[in-house]
């Protein structure tokens, strides 16, 4: 096992990279590590051919106000779509919250559900992923009533 310390971290998008993995730099450059005989290989390639795109926000999620026991949804991939991938790939979808006594979130089948609890705000992370492991998310603010407006 080797260890690579510190850690790499792309820092347009503050994640960790692997270096066994190829990782996309500016959108024209990829980078790809390889560990042959003790040695660590650095590729460098440039132009559109190595390029695999990555998922994007469209039209961010406004913030809403909900009563205790109202639900909402929204097609993630549908008329305006929340997300797309540069390349057309398949995205997979995940949903958290900061509380969810207040609002829990979740996506299934390409659709976000937000369903409520008790009366508070709760921030909720969409996110979208490709199968290279490269995401971009959304936020919104869920406000929980007493009674409907």
């Amino acid at each position: 096992m080797v260890t690579i310390s510190p850690p790499i971290t792309d820092h347009s998008t503050h994640k960790s990279i692997n270096p066994l993995k190829s990782f996309t730099i500016m959108k024209n450059f990829t980078l790809r590590f390889t560990f042959l005989a003790g040695f660590l290989t650095l590729m460098l390639a440039s132009g559109c051919d190595v390029q695999t795109g990555y998922p994007e926000v469209l039209t961010p999620i406004a913030n809403i106000q909900l009563a205790r026991g109202e639900g909402y949804f929204r097609d993630l991939e549908a008329g305006s779509r929340v997300f797309r991938h540069t390349n057309g790939a398949r995205l997979y979808y995940d949903a958290r919250t900061t509380n969810d006594v207040v609002a829990d979130a979740r996506v299934q089948n390409g659709t976000l559900y937000v369903t409520t609890g008790i009366a508070g705000t709760a921030t909720i992370r969409v996110e979208a992923e490709d199968s290279d492991g490269e995401y971009a998310f959304t936020t919104f603010t869920v406000t929980v009533t007493n009674t409907k407006n």
